[in-house]
């Protein structure tokens, strides 16, 4: 969790590339998706954290110039079931983009459904089998929806799990291609701002069942394809909660990705 609770309280957080910052010590959930990223009130302060997390000693980028950038949003109906809030925030910033000279395109996901449900499938088989012996032996030490989560999620079949995982690495190995002639994905982290507490089975607006659903929406896909992600806070009128967008870079590239976001937050403080 970098990248949601990031947005929803209007700071800034990289989900990595997958390997480059270690996970020893860090409690599992899903061996094939996990990855950790520092967060920060602003991109110089992300930047820092991920080079001593990532022990990189290489200068980073500084912010280009913004009319260099090529931007993509998300062409699918998916991406646009934003509540008023997000919306407003993300037509500002292209806005901004637009003026500064930016390049804004919009390029068509339709693996979008495809990623989403390996990513429900693979989190929910791993989560299981590191959870297997504590739900069996003390079940009552779980939350009671974690604990009904947990156990849905153990009658995903075997073989569904086999053919995600295969069908995962042919995803990855062409993941780039969708940014071909791009410097970076641009889109909402998360379509709604932050629900009530405890709002967990509520209609969360703009076509979403529930607030987890709407959360997860828009981060899960890039995970499942390993490409790293930072979202950076835009600014909202007083009054409305925090809205973060998320700029989604090339496989492996966080180097520059950091240097993007950095440009993206000049624009945006401009």
């Amino acid at each position: 969790s970098v990248r949601i609770p990031a947005a929803l309280c209007g700071v800034v957080g990289i989900r990595p590339s997958m390997g480059l910052i270690p996970t020893d010590a860090v409690f599992p959930l899903s061996w094939t998706f996990d990855t950790v990223g520092p967060l920060a009130s602003d991109v110089d302060g992300t930047v820092i954290g991920w080079a001593v997390l990532a022990g990189v000693s290489s200068p980073i980028a500084a912010p280009t110039d913004p009319a260099n950038l090529r931007l993509s949003l998300v062409a699918d109906e998916w991406f646009d079931r934003l509540d008023e809030t997000v919306r407003r925030g993300q037509d500002a910033l292209v806005q901004a983009l637009t003026v500064c000279g930016a390049k804004i395109s919009t390029v068509a996901m339709p693996e979008a459904a495809e990623l989403r449900n390996l990513y429900v499938t693979i989190q929910s088989v791993e989560a299981v089998a590191i959870h297997r012996e504590r739900m069996d032996q003390a079940p009552e030490l779980y939350d009671p929806e974690v604990l009904q989560r947990l156990q849905a999620a153990a009658r995903v079949p075997a073989h569904e799990y086999a053919v995600a995982l295969r069908r995962l690495g042919a995803l990855r190995a062409t993941a780039a291609e969708r940014l071909v002639g791009l410097d970076a994905l641009l889109l909402p982290t998360t379509p709604i701002v932050a629900p009530p507490l405890n709002a967990r089975d509520i209609d969360a607006g703009s076509g979403w069942t529930s607030p987890p659903q709407a959360l997860l929406a828009y981060c899960a896909g890039w995970g499942v394809l390993d490409l790293p992600a930072v979202t950076i806070p835009v600014p909202t009128a007083p009054g409305d909660l925090p809205v973060g967008m998320q700029v989604v870079g090339h496989p492996g590239d966080d180097l520059g990705l950091l240097a993007i976001a950095r440009t993206v937050e000049a624009v945006i403080e401009a």
